[in-house]
């Protein structure tokens, strides 16, 4: 069999892997990485939630809020963070 030999640009080879991760993720159900994220630290988060940092720490450690741990900091996606308040949005009832 012949071999080919071809070169192509750090650009477009970034091109290629975004658009086969895309593919993957697709293929798992998961969300497609939003570029725009932004990951904030345990009092950044805690603002954001409304919450005390030991409080929130507490969720975390009981897996209650989606986190991170990285070299013993939890970090938090800001659009993880607005799903997880999404889900416990209740409708309320006319009326009252």
């Amino acid at each position: 069999m012949g071999q080919f030999l071809f070169t192509i640009d750090s650009d477009d080879l970034r091109k290629i892997v975004r658009e086969e991760l895309k593919l993957i993720l697709q293929q798992n159900n998961s969300p497609p990485p939003n570029e725009e994220d932004e990951f904030l630290d345990i009092v950044g988060a805690a603002i954001y939630l409304k919450l005390s940092p030991h409080s929130l720490r507490k969720k975390c450690q009981q897996q209650q809020v989606p986190c991170y741990k990285r070299n013993s900091k939890w970090l938090f996606s800001k659009v993880e963070l607005r799903k997880y308040i999404e889900q416990g949005k209740q409708l309320t009832i006319k009326g009252y």
